[in-house]
């Protein structure tokens, strides 16, 4: 299965919500899906439903590239640090 394939059926199952801050995303757009196990550390998981949440851009640019210490101590991130530890753990 393809990226985009991929993407377009998880947008086809969720709510066009960022599931960090509940901001509407209005179009699909491949920039909405994060994986938070990289593909590069896990390949394994790279269509793996469990390692995508849809967020804003920057949201995702945040994940991506912020401090992840900081963003640890803001409430609406738990839900994707738990996650993130439960596919690190178990994949």
């Amino acid at each position: 299965m393809k990226d985009l394939e991929f993407f377009m059926e998880i947008w086809s199952e969720r709510d066009h919500y960022s599931e960090i801050s509940g901001e509407p995303l209005y179009e699909f757009s491949p920039v909405y899906f994060s994986h938070l196990v990289t593909k590069g550390s896990r390949p394994d998981l790279r269509h793996n439903k469990d390692n995508i949440v849809l967020m804003t851009f920057d949201e995702h640019r945040e994940w991506e590239f912020g401090d992840r210490d900081k963003l640890r101590k803001d409430k609406k991130w738990n839900k994707v640090f738990k996650q993130f530890e439960k596919l690190k753990s178990h994949g």
